[in-house]
């Protein structure tokens, strides 16, 4: 039970992190809270591989039109 109340208070830690970091580059709460959600959400996919030592792979994103066929 101990092992579970700690990763929560870790997680909690990390969002409250998150949001001084970006409040550092920002006034405007709407660019605070969407910095700081995106940097939550590549840490939560980040640290679990990290974690595990799976690789990670890149994702790959196209900013092309695609293409009629």
């Amino acid at each position: 039970m101990k092992d579970h109340i700690r990763k929560t208070a870790e997680l909690g830690e990390l969002v409250v992190t998150a949001f001084d970091e970006a409040a550092r580059f920002s006034t405007d709460p709407r660019e605070v809270s969407r910095l700081a959600t995106q940097a939550i959400a590549h840490m939560l996919r980040v640290l679990p591989s990290l974690h595990w030592g799976a690789p990670t792979r890149p994702r790959r994103v196209s900013h092309e039109q695609p293409t009629a066929l």
